[in-house]
């Protein structure tokens, strides 16, 4: 039984990524610029902690399909590093709802593939945000400063519109995270109020 789930999962992968090569061909949709962003309600975590983030998509026209990865940058010593990254499909603001999707976890290279089966196009408006993933980052025991957590923009997030084009987009403001007594975001975030 473990033998067949494992080969069905592969050629649910296999599918996915053809179907994303065989995109990368078409014209790209300007989709009205277009934003997935990060957000996280933890500004301040300790060494040695969890943080998770959002991923959330605005103004953009008739998605099918995404591939989202996500980067840890910045401290002043230690690291972010990648556990998960996951599609949590009961979330109410979910991109494509509970529709039925081919999606899988890439844990070599952290990347979250999701397609709807039916090449259904969603839009979402300017004003809105629509979920796509959660990552979760284990914060290094020696990790100390702020960190930005964004999404890669250097071809390893792409939006797929219903036509199979990729759809142009920008990435939005970048979450900060404070890790241990980090004075200068508690600065900043008092005087930007």
């Amino acid at each position: 039984m473990r033998k067949v789930i494992t080969a069905v999962a592969l050629v649910a992968v296999c599918v996915c990524f053809v179907g994303v090569g065989s995109t990368l061909a078409k014209p790209t949709v300007d989709s009205a610029k277009a934003v997935v962003s990060v957000q996280t309600a933890q500004a301040r975590v300790t060494p040695g902690g969890l943080v998770t983030v959002d991923v959330m998509l605005s103004n953009a026209d008739s998605v099918s399909g995404f591939q989202v990865k996500i980067d840890a940058t910045g401290g002043d010593q230690g690291s972010l590093t990648l556990e998960d990254i996951a599609l949590d499909k009961s979330r109410r603001n979910t991109l494509f709802g509970q529709a039925a999707l081919l999606e899988t976890m890439s844990p070599a290279t952290g990347e979250l593939l999701a397609i709807r089966q039916d090449s259904k196009g969603v839009s979402v408006g300017a004003n809105e945000q629509s979920y796509l993933a959660t990552a979760t980052f284990r914060v290094s025991p020696d990790a100390r400063g702020t960190f930005s957590i964004n999404v890669n923009t250097k071809g390893n997030t792409l939006l797929i519109h219903s036509s199979g084009a990729p759809v142009k987009f920008q990435a939005g403001k970048a979450a900060q995270i404070a890790v241990g007594a980090s004075a200068r975001l508690e600065k900043r975030n008092r005087t930007s109020r």
